[in-house]
């Protein structure tokens, strides 16, 4: 089951979900709050609702536990579910999860909203939509137009912006250790070299939480490995679950 991140869709895993497809059944979502799930309608967009609509999801499709793969804000509600439903995850893969404290954001205070986030809902033009992506790119070619336009219909489709200020305006950061202290699942940190959003060197802060946990860095890779270099993240993933896959029903 793979989670996507802030401001990102189901599509973020198409190439990397498809390379997997041989030998595991994939299931991609749209979080609440985008793309083309739109508003939770309950309005709560806490990570403890989130793991309460994918253990429902799971129930839906029949899977009892599952391989959980997040990236970024899926990293962390990825790491979330699998601390308070450990009975769902088999394997745990988290690239560049959020989660820890950093410059401007403090563990127990919501963010402060900047001024130009206000207009969200009102007008998003592509240029700006641009100009958020690129960060995450090493490789300045991999943010095509057709995946700047993809992002850009995905953020405008109906509810999104207004449930994205939401969901913004509900986020409180935790101190995560005691959560990952309790993942039993064996997990693998999964991080671009050059990730500009949330620095590789973060993966000590995980290695030194979680029971049972270990890293691979992606050379020359930036903060969307699943997009930038969809083949090598397959790559890592598959190494990383096919101990596991000999006994693993689903």
């Amino acid at each position: 089951m793979f989670l996507h991140g802030f401001g990102s869709s189901l599509h973020t895993w198409e190439e990397v979900a498809a390379a997997l497809e041989d030998g595991f059944r994939t299931i991609r979502l749209d979080l609440p709050g985008f793309g083309l799930t739109g508003p939770d309608s309950t309005g709560d967009y806490s990570d403890t609702r989130a793991g309460e609509v994918l253990a429902a999801l799971l129930d839906a499709l029949g899977v009892a536990r599952a391989h959980v793969v997040g990236s970024s804000m899926g990293g962390r509600i990825a790491w979330r579910f699998a601390a308070e439903h450990p009975d769902r995850v088999e394997r745990l893969v988290l690239m560049a999860p959020d989660g820890f404290a950093s410059p401007g954001l403090d563990y127990g205070k919501p963010p402060r909203l900047a001024p130009l986030m206000r207009l969200l809902p009102y007008t998003l033009p592509r240029f700006l939509v641009r100009a958020g992506m690129a960060p995450a790119y090493a490789d300045p070619a991999a943010l095509t137009e057709a995946r700047v336009e993809r992002y850009h219909a995905m953020l405008t489709a109906p509810g999104v912006r207004r449930a994205i200020l939401a969901r913004m305006g509900q986020h409180i950061l935790v101190p995560p250790e005691p959560f990952l202290a309790r993942i039993a699942a064996p997990t693998l940190l999964l991080w671009g070299e050059k990730d500009a959003m949330v620095p590789a060197a973060h993966a000590a802060d995980y290695l030194r939480a979680l029971p049972d946990a270990r890293s691979v860095v992606l050379p020359g890779i930036g903060h969307a490995p699943m997009e930038e270099a969809p083949e090598a993240t397959a790559r890592a993933i598959r190494a990383f679950l096919i101990p596991a896959a000999a006994d693993f029903d689903f």
